[in-house]
């Protein structure tokens, strides 16, 4: 029995040949983005910059977090704990919607992200990544399709560049 040129006897196949044209090419959804935003990217952010941002963004993103707080108390009914938040909660008619859903998976995502981005561990900024792309499907559903397509695109910058401080 003749076995075929690109496989061997155990019937696996052989790997192609490396095509020299598709070098540096990106490949997956991650590689894409870090080909258009670090590779291709016509603005580097500087090195310190980068820096600041790695050593007070996980301080931001807490404070920004503790303000949220009395928007998830009155998502889950809390509203006379957090009264200054309630109105605004009742006017655009209260109760459980795709957007608060996603809105709270983005806030818990982002809380479990918080001692990775302190420590500059992977899984930290992971997190963080998963937490925009949730965020930008949010305001893709709740018709903000102008504003989640800026935001995304300046968030995922700013975090692809400062990907390399992260291990």
């Amino acid at each position: 029995m003749e076995i075929p040129q690109n496989t061997t006897s155990s019937m696996n196949p052989v790997p192609s040949p490396v095509n020299p044209g598709n070098q540096g090419t990106p490949q997956g959804f991650m590689g894409t983005l870090e080909y258009y935003l670090v590779t291709k990217a016509p603005f580097q952010i500087p090195a310190n910059i980068k820096e600041m941002i790695v050593k007070f963004g996980p301080w931001l993103n807490l404070i920004f977090l503790l303000t949220f707080i009395p928007v998830i108390l009155a998502l889950i009914g809390l509203s006379a704990l957090v009264s200054f938040y309630s109105r605004a909660y009742m006017a655009s008619g209260g109760g459980w919607s795709i957007y608060s859903i996603l809105s709270l998976i983005t806030f818990v995502m982002s809380i479990i992200a918080l001692p990775g981005l302190f420590r500059r561990k992977l899984s930290g900024w992971n997190m963080t990544f998963y937490a925009a792309i949730v965020s930008f499907v949010s305001s893709i559903i709740s018709g903000n399709l102008i504003g989640g397509i800026i935001s995304a695109v300046i968030g995922l910058y700013v975090l692809f560049q400062v990907r390399s401080y992260y291990n």
